[in-house]
């Protein structure tokens, strides 16, 4: 399994919100689940914060994942 972030789109009461989610995938590269909740830029040091803050500025360079139109893949974990 993999992961990434990746930007998630919400409508709430006719507003758009948009925040980065983890975003994981199979072993086919196909998404397979989202974290729940939103996520924030985090580390045990300034590097490993800076690390983690360039990684979420990736999920920039793809779509934005519509939640309520996401069809997720069968996860690994599920194939045995």
């Amino acid at each position: 399994m993999s992961w990434d972030y990746r930007i998630v789109k919400m409508t709430i009461d006719g507003e758009n919100l948009y925040q980065i989610h983890e975003a994981y995938y199979n072993k086919n590269n196909e998404l397979c689940a989202i974290s729940k909740d939103p996520m924030n830029p985090h580390g045990n040091t300034v590097e490993e914060l800076g690390h983690d803050l360039n990684m979420m500025s990736q999920a920039f360079n793809q779509s934005a994942l519509v939640k309520d139109e996401i069809v997720f893949a069968k996860p690994d974990w599920e194939e045995e």
